[in-house]
């Protein structure tokens, strides 16, 4: 399968430079697009492109060249990406980006529960731990550990 998505790749970025997107020297899954004055991000990972734009006629203009080659679904306000769920609050001018799905879907491979209950360990009464900060950390000993 390392075969198809390396032609995935090459056949995405062959549509999207048609249409006037460079690849930033950065990376080359994300792109800009400068046209009729308007600016666009566009990322790509796999079969999942992003789309970020103040724009509405841009972004429709890209969907429409990628839906021209791929069958699409559009998630008008971007509500996950890659396993990201987002949340923008427009009157704060805030995106918070959380992967609370892929932190579950962790404990959950390597079945781990948790409680909001203070550990019994002896420590500091007073140094509490909170179910957040128990996932952050078994996490970071999960990725170092197992390289997950």
């Amino acid at each position: 399968m390392k075969q198809a998505s390396a032609y995935f790749h090459e056949h995405s970025d062959n549509l999207l430079r048609s249409f006037g997107c460079v690849p930033t020297a950065e990376d080359d899954c994300c792109y800009t697009l400068h046209y009729m004055g308007q600016f666009a991000i566009i990322t790509k990972h796999v079969d999942d492109f992003g789309l970020m734009s103040k724009s509405r006629m841009l972004l429709n203009y890209i969907k429409s060249k990628i839906s021209e080659v791929y069958d699409i679904t559009v998630d008008e306000e971007m509500k996950y990406y890659l396993g990201y769920h987002i949340t923008r609050d427009r009157p704060q001018r805030s995106i918070l980006l959380s992967q609370e799905g892929y932190v579950d879907e962790m404990l959950g491979k390597y079945n781990i529960t948790l409680n909001d209950h203070t550990s019994s360990t002896p420590m500091d009464y007073l140094n509490t731990l909170d179910s957040t900060k128990v996932i952050l950390y078994l996490l970071k000993v999960l990725l170092i550990t197992n390289r997950v």
